[in-house]
């Protein structure tokens, strides 16, 4: 079995991204960001799903969603792209 390898850009370039990244959404965009009227209540979708689920874990989940989103993503499936999120290069201000 073949090793593939992977070629990972070097600090230079990944710093270099993030300037044109900055400079195609500056920081100013940020500004007034308000999500979209249609988008769920993040905290009734949680309830929601604790509905569902086996009551002596929801702490557990809760827990990790405290320590960092990664550890809460890592544990749940890939959120719908309809979620009612629009980044500010789709909808800048």
């Amino acid at each position: 079995m073949a090793v593939k390898v992977l070629a990972h850009p070097s600090v230079a370039d990944r710093r270099a991204r993030g300037a044109d990244a900055r400079i195609q959404t500056p920081l100013e965009l940020h500004n007034g960001w308000e999500p979209a009227s249609d988008r769920p209540d993040p905290v009734a979708q949680l309830e929601e799903q604790n509905a569902t689920r086996e009551p002596d874990l929801v702490p557990v989940r809760h827990g990790r969603m405290m320590v960092s989103p990664f550890t809460f993503y890592r544990t749940n499936p890939p959120r719908p792209s309809n979620s009612g999120f629009k980044s500010l290069r789709e909808n800048p201000r």
